[in-house]
């Protein structure tokens, strides 16, 4: 909460998704708005802007998000082991987990995924398949990892319905167990349905998301880089992440895979189905290999950990014979998977409060100038960060995209929307300022952000006038 109120959210995706919400209150039917991502979280924050919520109370509301997705980890790991030790390391392995406690001080979708996800596991476990589906079929209109989830999901019950009809068990239990993919399919045969409708081709979003990916990677896949390349990406999700943040917890990790195939099914199907999606997806340049896209299987590895630590102890247990020398090691063991929890724990949160402390110099400037002017002015803003630092009503605000558009289309919406409205305002960057020049006088210009070197202009449409520097 504390770090919510004194760093600015540093996820500049975030903002944007934001600015969808707020779109979609002025535009309800419009498709397009969601560009390649998902509706669902859209919809919720649109329901949060209307009550009069703004982006900055979504980043509270996540704290308590992924508050239940340790306490859920706990109870699940709790019921399927006879020994408590697995289940505490789980749920503190969790807790304590930087990127879990970093997206929960976002307004990113990732603390509410990782919830659903859970809960999904959760009661797939407890054979509670109808509501278990529920949770799904909200994680696939929210991110696309529930997709792999889904399609292993479906390849898991063909295995148990084989297995089991050889086995010669009840076949009308195993049907039942099928009940858990049709919502979610059908949820997602929905969207492609609708987005068919308004793109005019199947598929364009996702086609759309690896095009910008690709090209902010300059890159098309892993393989131009080489075999080494390969491999690297390969570990990237798998080992890299985890190690970077849980430090030696990750031995763990390694020596609990088992106990965990063992007695949580549903999570290995969930938790692997995410990694093999995160990790296809960065072999082929369609995600910026962020370490956020981990934060739904952190629960996953920590219970692995946590059967790891559990190993580790019996192994002690029945080499030291005595029972003091079992207390030390045990003693040692806690002491060295705790301080590596807390070291990087607090390392990250150094790194993101040292690299986020500043903001968005130019887009702060810019957004407190925009509060200078008329009240019933017009702004074309292509800048989520400065709109959503202005604090103005998201009526005042026009989403046409000068830079994609055909340059005769964009003077026609400026000449329009400037014979309507005297006050209209044009928010540009250093890219492009030259293109967008000659729509008005420049009345105001930030200062350069140290870091970047990004300025935020502001153009009074069709007017001249003194600016302001």
């Amino acid at each position: 909460m504390i770090y919510i109120y004194f760093i600015p959210d540093g996820d500049t995706d975030a903002y944007a998704h934001h600015i969808i919400a707020r779109d979609i209150l002025a535009n309800p039917l419009n498709i397009d708005v969601h560009w390649v991502w998902l509706p669902l979280f859209h919809y919720l924050q649109a329901g949060l802007v209307f009550l009069g919520g703004e982006m900055q109370l979504y980043r509270y509301l996540n704290v308590f998000i992924w508050m239940p997705v340790p306490v859920i980890t706990y109870i699940m790991v709790r019921d399927s082991s006879s020994e408590n030790t697995s289940a505490l390391t789980a749920f503190f392995l969790t807790a304590l987990s930087p990127i879990g406690l970093l997206m929960g001080t976002t307004a990113q979708p990732e603390p509410l995924f990782a919830l659903l996800i859970i809960l999904f596991v959760y009661f797939s476990e407890n054979k509670k398949f109808f509501i278990s589906s529920i949770f799904l079929a909200a994680a696939c209109l929210l991110r696309y990892e529930a997709w792999a989830v889904l399609g292993f999901t479906g390849l898991y019950l063909l295995w148990n319905y084989f297995i089991g009809i050889k086995n010669k068990a009840g076949r009308s239990d195993l049907l039942k167990s099928f009940l858990i993919i049709i919502l979610p399919l059908a949820a997602v045969i929905a969207w492609i349905l609708i987005r068919l409708h308004f793109d005019g081709r199947l598929f364009a979003f996702l086609t759309g998301t690896q095009k910008f990916a690709n090209d902010a990677l300059q890159q098309s896949s892993s393989l131009s880089g080489g075999p080494l390349k390969v491999l690297q990406d390969l570990i990237h999700y798998p080992v890299w992440i985890p190690v970077m943040f849980m430090g030696i917890n990750f031995v763990f990790v390694l020596l609990g895979i088992r106990e965990t195939l063992q007695k949580h099914k549903w999570l290995v199907v969930s938790g692997t189905a995410i990694l093999f999606f995160i990790t296809l997806s960065w072999l082929m340049k369609s995600t910026l290999g962020l370490n956020r896209h981990f934060a739904a299987i952190v629960p996953f590895y920590g219970v692995m950990a946590g059967y790891g630590i559990s190993k580790v102890l019996l192994y002690s247990e029945r080499i030291f014979t005595s029972g003091n020398s079992h207390n030390i090691a045990k003693k040692v063991i806690f002491t060295v998977s705790g301080t590596a929890v807390l070291f990087y724990l607090a390392m990250w949160s150094f790194i993101w409060t040292d690299l986020h402390k500043s903001g968005f110099p130019p887009q702060k400037t810019a957004a407190e100038f925009l509060r200078t002017l008329p009240s019933d002015s017009r702004i074309i803003c292509n800048d989520g960060i400065v709109e959503v630092l202005s604090g103005l009503d998201y009526r005042r605000f026009d989403h046409f995209w000068l830079t994609d558009k055909p340059r005769t289309e964009t003077e026609q919406h400026i000449t329009q929307s400037a014979a309507g409205n005297r006050n209209l305002y044009i928010i540009a960057k250093r890219q492009t300022i030259d293109i967008l020049r000659g729509y008005g006088d420049v009345i105001f210009t930030s200062p350069a952000d140290i870091k970047s070197g990004e300025i935020i202009y502001i153009i009074h449409a069709g007017i001249v006038t003194t600016q302001h520097q």
